[in-house]
């Protein structure tokens, strides 16, 4: 399927780690305690069974230590607690415990001491442990064991790198058990990143090899393994899956099985894994991969944007020229795509550019919004630049067969609601309504003065919309409205109020509107609540108010 290549690395010892907490005694271990690691509950503890039938247990004893102890595989008793780490003042957390062989590895989570919130861990810590001894590195995470046990990596983090910088090559500790202690090594092989939060992770497969996935998009989207020989950091390029078609090319959750690497990917939608298949690899992604879509700037088509669905079956819409808009399927399990189909044609001058989607959860219905914008003319995003002129709505209840419907400056992106449930496209005249199991959209004929920014929710026979600027002559005035769902213009409605001063660009706000099942508050009986907001872009602010109903209208809270 693939083909091999070839590359170099350049490796450097940096140093040993410090550590190591347990000695033999001359006659051996004895075994005459009691098991005690696994009484205070505080930092929890772990078990597990090495090869020759005895066990290994790790817990936490209080006054920041975790300790170790080893049954006799006679069942006679347990070693006396030894410390594998000391967290200090920090707050144990948990530990995990793995083993192969005669070996186990420990990974130590810490909590700051003045942590309330308890949402991240201040230090993470790990050890290697064999022959009634462990060997602990403070500050390094998720610690790798080959199969036979002989053979051990952790990942040391840069924490000098800010999450924009470039990455910078990964840095490992590596523990041998004929070493017995952790080798601190640079691997410099794989190409960097763009940002070093978007960084692949570096795996270990249980015959000792290190190694990891990157993309190449210089011909359509390929995924490249770099690996190494048993125990060995130097890294280098060994496979590189078939073009799987698309411009944008993306992985993410690089981990290891043991006997294959696997990895997230958009250009599926779902898991690939690449494994050893004699002395060469082989892949598991589809053998006809998407559509292809060259680059050619404003005259470029949509790359396919494939969406997973809840029956495991894979869609994707696309553009070759952005004139024509294709779908391809993959159902669940299979390896081939359809081939393209057309499922609709931008309008005439136009040319699409881009297409988002969302799905509703518990079905397969998916809704696209193809963005298109006058031949030659410049496209924007979601993020920036100009908004779209025209659009197109695809919805399909599946994901192999669809329905069309254009749109007049369409917002870039569906929304999902909640309650009812239903995948709204935003329009400037008009908007659509996808339910679960439609075969059409609804036609909601109210304005919205900035589909990309305005909110807009249905429930309850009613439509609610909330607009940052409704009257271009007087930017940043947000306000409310409501009308019956069938109706053509908006009934009545009001500000949305106090506007700081310094919002006066239309840049500056945009509407949002939340039902109740969106903010779950409970201090208004059910239907008759709508939260709508105006916030201030610029300055991340907000105005907020609920909308309650009293005497047959509603009001702003």
């Amino acid at each position: 399927m693939g083909s091999r290549a070839r590359g170099s690395v350049v490796v450097a010892v940096l140093g040993l780690a410090a550590g190591g907490c347990a000695v033999l005694g001359l006659g051996g271990p004895s075994y005459g305690d009691d098991l005690s690691v696994d009484d205070d509950g505080t930092g929890g503890h772990e078990r597990v069974t090495l090869s020759d039938g005895s066990e290994l247990a790790v817990g936490y004893v209080g006054d920041g230590e975790y300790a170790a102890q080893w049954s006799d595989p006679e069942g006679e008793g347990w070693t006396s607690p030894q410390t594998v780490v000391d967290g200090g003042d920090l707050v144990a957390a948990g530990v995990q415990l793995d083993a192969d062989g005669m070996t186990a590895v420990a990974s130590f989570d810490w909590y700051g001491a003045d942590d309330d919130e308890r949402e991240t861990y201040a230090r993470v810590d790990a050890a290697v442990c064999r022959d009634v001894s462990c060997e602990p590195i403070e500050g390094a995470g998720g610690p790798e064991l080959a199969q036979d046990g002989t053979f051990a990596t952790v990942t040391i983090p840069n924490d000098d790198v800010r999450s924009t910088d470039p990455a910078p090559p990964y840095r490992i500790a590596t523990w041998t058990a004929e070493g017995g202690r952790w080798e601190q090594t640079t691997v410099e092989g794989p190409p960097l990143d763009m940002q070093s939060f978007l960084r692949p992770g570096l795996v270990l497969l249980e015959d000792g090899r290190l190694a990891t996935v990157r993309t190449d998009e210089s011909d359509g989207c390929r995924y490249v393994l770099w690996a190494g020989e048993p125990r060995s950091s130097e890294l280098t390029e060994v496979y590189r899956t078939p073009s799987l078609g698309g411009s944008y090319c993306v992985l993410d959750d690089v981990r290891s099985t043991g006997t294959a690497v696997t990895f997230s990917t958009s250009t599926t939608g779902d898991t690939a894994a690449i494994r050893p298949s004699g002395d060469s690899w082989t892949d598991d992604l589809p053998e006809s991969g998407l559509l292809a879509v060259e680059d050619r700037g404003r005259r470029a088509g949509i790359a396919m944007q494939p969406v997973r669905l809840e029956d495991g079956s894979t869609t994707a819409i696309g553009s070759p020229d952005g004139r024509r808009i294709v779908a391809q399927y993959r159902p669940r399990g299979e390896r081939e795509w359809t081939r393209p189909a057309t499922v609709a044609r931008a309008a005439p001058g136009q040319r699409c550019r881009g297409a988002e989607a969302e799905y509703l959860t518990d079905s397969t219905d998916v809704v696209f919004l193809v963005a298109c914008w006058p031949e030659d003319a410049a496209s924007g995003d979601q993020y920036g630049g100009p908004t779209p002129v025209s659009g197109l709505a695809l919805g399909s209840a599946d994901g192999r067969r669809w329905v069309a419907r254009p749109l007049d400056r369409p917002a870039f992106v569906p929304q999902v609601q909640l309650q009812p449930s239903l995948l709204v496209s935003r329009g400037a005249e008009e908007s659509l309504l996808w339910r679960e199991g439609a075969r059409a959209f609804d036609v909601v004929r109210l304005p919205l003065p900035n589909p990309t920014v305005d909110g807009l929710v249905v429930t309850g026979g009613e439509a609610f919309r909330a607009t940052g600027n409704p009257d271009r002559r007087r930017p940043c005035r947000p306000r409310w409205d409501v009308a019956p769902v069938d109706a053509t213009a908006w009934s009545y409605g009001g500000p949305i109020l106090p506007i700081p001063g310094y919002a006066r660009r239309p840049a500056d706000c945009y509407g949002d509107v939340m039902d109740e099942a969106g903010y779950g508050y409970t201090d208004v009986p059910a239907g008759r609540k709508i939260e709508v907001g105006a916030v201030i872009e610029s300055l991340s602010g907000s105005v907020e108010g609920t909308l309650v109903r009293r005497g047959g209208r509603w009001q702003l809270r």
